[in-house]
């Protein structure tokens, strides 16, 4: 029940719409009727806005989510980790899976682009935006569940023999 009667006599309607999916803020709508008729009117009405409101796009894809949603979701974060995202989206995962959609981004195409990129850093640093942008996909309920938060490998580094004593810059038989 979401109208009580106030000790004026009056009713106040309020309604609970969740949270904004940009800003991530509760949203509410409330307003004052005189009757009980009414209340539950006007109580049918915001029901009605709460789920007309919630309804985001599903087929969007990676490039449009970020460019509308996560940009907006992430206002809070410091100004050279939006940075270090921003290069990352850039340099590494759009490159690969920027026209892919959300929901079909698997963990076969995570590791492909894993795999192609050239350094062991850039590849977890890649991984890891993707995934805090997955994480805010299933923040936001645009999709329920995502197979990107599966681990993904990492290629191995080459591995390279050095020696301790160091190399010898001149022989003796040159002295």
């Amino acid at each position: 029940m979401a109208y009580l009667k106030n000790k004026y006599g009056t009713y106040s309607v309020q309604v609970d719409a969740g949270r904004d999916p940009i800003t991530g803020k509760r949203k509410r709508y409330c307003g004052t009727t005189k009757n009980l008729r009414e209340a539950k009117k006007l109580e049918h009405e915001f029901e009605l806005k709460t789920l007309s409101s919630n309804v985001l796009p599903t087929d969007l894809t990676l490039v449009e989510f970020v460019e509308s949603f996560f940009w907006k979701n992430k206002s809070h974060l410091r100004r050279n980790t939006i940075r270090y995202y921003r290069s990352t989206l850039k340099r590494c995962v759009f490159l690969r899976l920027g026209n892919s959609r959300i929901g079909d981004i698997a963990t076969a195409q995570i590791q492909e682009m894993i795999n192609g990129l050239l350094t062991n850093r850039e590849a977890k640093s890649a991984r890891k935006t993707l995934r805090v942008a997955l994480e805010t996909v299933k923040d936001l309920n645009i999709i329920e569940k995502s197979s990107g938060f599966k681990v993904a490998k990492y290629p191995r580094k080459p591995y390279v023999k050095e020696y301790s004593s160091g190399e010898w810059v001149t022989h003796f038989e040159d002295h």
